[in-house]
């Protein structure tokens, strides 16, 4: 039983929800047509923009087909009852209200038909559908049974300006103000998440510019001064920007405004569209809104969906750059646990000869000293860990880069073995560079160790080169001028394949006796393009390797001396 209770107490909430929300569509209905009465050519009672029919079809979108029926009963219910408060004729009465309900109808059925999912605006082909059915087929077919009327009235009114009339005036209402309750309903409060300082004063700015320009081009009085019809256009540039900066809910807001002015003015005998007959002056206001509406509409749509299809590439792009991370640490956890099992087992298996051995057994230094070799690269390991996962961490100011390559020198030497020659060769005038010192220092050290470890035989000689050079435009960097730091060393070279894998993390071509961590040349490459620069490679087997780091030079004059 409870759950026949729960599923009643659902349907009456559902069917409450229902009601309401038809009551409200009902209220906005009657609140159309009165505007729709309201903005006719007070000369000859014709319709300029009928709104009413719009805010039905904009309803039946953004529900589900079950409400449908509900929204429907009360759009005819309020349709009769105008009908019959201005004492229309029963003919006109039938035929108004199935006119009316023709159009949504042809309009909401066909758009569900049509359109994939919900109706959003948000795609050029969606858009295209909407004013085809919704604009043109669905004004087309009301428009034929409300002119009907004419064929029961003597004297019989003219069928066709008749026609013209009703067409217009609906097709215009559901151009304007459908789309933009869909958008802005759709949208909810999210667009609020984007609102900044600049962005409220911008669109202030847009709406104060707009309704000057409108006031001007729509607001002069017939044969005055400011009535000059060059004016229609004043408004498009501010179409235009309302498109362009504020996208499809920018641009309909912007066509409202424009909307509102030249209807409202014509009404009340100001502005262009009130020099010639009511009737042309009628046609022209409402063809002027048309051409002026539909391709800024198309044009947010295209603006939209081309922004759309942006921030899915750049999501790819975040997604890729992602999974190259899981991979990378995937690596990185095989070799570390296979370098530390290595470098734990060493420890262990001399500890515990250490433990079986007497205290004064002649072998307890060297396997001390084993035990310490183990532990240091162990401590090497973890540096090298906590360095590449660091790299995000950089703070870059102008800094000269020549005293920061001459420290890393000197370090270096300290630690490399007594045959390996190190030169270096350092232009006077090399300019200033965006860098991090300490991880320049870092990129000097991890070139050079790797280049002493490739060199077997003698002579070992280390190569360090710092330029700078004009580049012209590549694929890579765009062209100025560059800092070149090369470091050349006489050792083994690389093969090709070699090459291709030398930068992925954890690749060694130490062997698993080595002792390389295979991150080095990943910090490198991380590190240079944190500082928009590049790394290439040139190798030949047996002839050696030239690794050149490109760095961009910086225009800012405040240079830090970083030793």
């Amino acid at each position: 039983m409870s759950a026949i209770d729960s599923a009643t107490s659902d349907q009456g909430a559902s069917l409450s929800q229902t009601a309401l929300s038809a009551i409200f569509v009902g209220i906005a209905f009657y609140l159309g047509c009165e505007l729709g009465l309201t903005l006719m050519a007070t000369s000859n009672n014709i319709a300029m923009f009928f709104p009413a029919n719009a805010i039905v079809l904009a309803a039946l979108l953004l529900t589900h087909q079950r409400r449908w029926w509900a929204y429907l009963l009360v759009m005819v219910l309020v349709d009769i009852a105008l009908s019959v408060g201005d004492g229309l004729l029963v003919h006109r009465v039938i035929l108004f209200s199935a006119a009316n309900l023709t159009e949504v109808l042809v309009a909401a059925i066909g758009l569900k038909f049509l359109v994939a999912g919900p109706v959003k605006f948000e795609r050029l082909q969606e858009m295209l559908i909407f004013l085809f059915l919704a604009v043109l087929l669905a004004p087309v077919a009301s428009a034929c049974l409300a002119s009907a009327v004419t064929l029961f009235e003597t004297p019989a009114p003219n069928y066709w300006l008749f026609w013209q009339s009703w067409f217009l005036s609906d097709a215009l209402g559901l151009l304007i103000v459908t789309p933009l309750i869909v958008l802005w309903f759709r949208a909810g409060f999210s667009w609020l998440k984007s609102v900044t300082r600049n962005r409220v004063v911008e669109a202030m700015g847009l709406t104060f510019g707009l309704s000057v320009v409108c006031y001007f081009a729509f607001g002069g009085t017939v044969g005055g001064a400011g009535n000059h019809p060059a004016l229609l256009y004043a408004p498009v540039p501010f179409l235009l920007w309302a498109t362009l900066r504020f996208n499809q809910h920018g641009a309909h807001l912007a066509i409202l405004v424009i909307t509102i002015f030249s209807v409202g003015n014509a009404v009340i005998g100001l502005g262009p569209f009130t020099t010639n007959a009511p009737r042309d002056n009628v046609f022209s206001l409402q063809l002027y809104l048309i051409a002026a509406s539909i391709p800024m509409m198309l044009l947010s749509v295209v603006l939209s969906e081309r922004k759309r299809a942006d921030d899915e590439k750049m999501e790819l792009v975040r997604q890729l750059h992602q999974l190259h991370k899981r991979r990378a640490v995937g690596t990185l956890a095989g070799g570390i646990a296979h370098d530390f099992n290595n470098i734990l087992a060493t420890i262990l298996g001399y500890t515990e000869m250490l433990l079986i051995d007497p205290v004064d057994s002649s072998d307890s230094k060297q396997y001390l000293e084993k035990v310490n070799r183990a532990g240091r690269r162990a401590q090497r390991l973890v540096k090298q860990l906590l360095t590449f996962g660091r790299l995000d961490e950089l703070i870059l100011k102008p800094i000269a880069i020549a005293p920061v390559v001459e420290h890393a020198i000197e370090m270096v030497r300290v630690t490399l073995p007594s045959d390996v020659e190190v030169t270096t060769i350092i232009s006077a005038d090399c300019a200033a560079v965006l860098a991090d010192s300490t991880q320049i220092l870092q990129v000097v050290q991890n070139l050079c160790t790797n280049a002493s470890h490739a060199m077997v035989h003698a002579p070992k000689l280390i190569t360090v080169r710092l330029t700078q050079v004009e580049l012209t435009p590549s694929n890579e960097l765009p062209a100025g001028s560059y800092l070149k730091l090369s470091i050349s060393d006489t050792g083994q070279g690389m093969s090709a394949e070699t090459q291709l894998r030398i930068f992925e993390p954890y690749y060694s071509t130490r062997g698993v006796a080595g002792d390389g961590t295979g991150l080095g040349l990943s910090i490198v490459h991380g590190i240079v393009e944190l500082h928009h620069g590049t790394v290439t490679i040139n190798s030949e087997v047996d002839k050696g390797t030239t690794v050149d780091v490109l760095l961009p030079v910086t225009v800012e004059a405040s240079v830090a001396d970083e030793r």
